[in-house]
């Protein structure tokens, strides 16, 4: 398995704990200013793990800034699905 595949794989496996965990509740679906929220709070836990030379800590929390995103980005894609296309005029 690829670095790629092998880091796209935890990247899915955190998405499906955070479904399990928060389902149609998760705050990144509320909007997308409380997915930015989410996202830099996962960045600033990141950045801390890097400052404090936790490698392991800093590789898993990228997964979860990875997964974040990915949540974020899906949740764009069911708001834009739900709302009608623009008539051409």
């Amino acid at each position: 398995m690829s670095r790629t595949a092998l880091v796209l794989a935890q990247v899915s496996n955190e998405r499906a704990k955070q479904d399990a965990r928060w389902g149609l509740a998760n705050p990144v679906n509320r909007s997308n200013a409380a997915a930015l929220a989410v996202l830099m709070e996962e960045v600033g836990e990141a950045a801390k793990a890097c400052l404090e030379g936790d490698d392991r800590g800093f590789r898993d929390e990228l997964i979860q800034v990875a997964a974040v995103a990915v949540a974020a980005i899906e949740a764009s894609f069911d708001e834009s699905l739900s709302r009608p296309e623009p008539k051409e005029t």
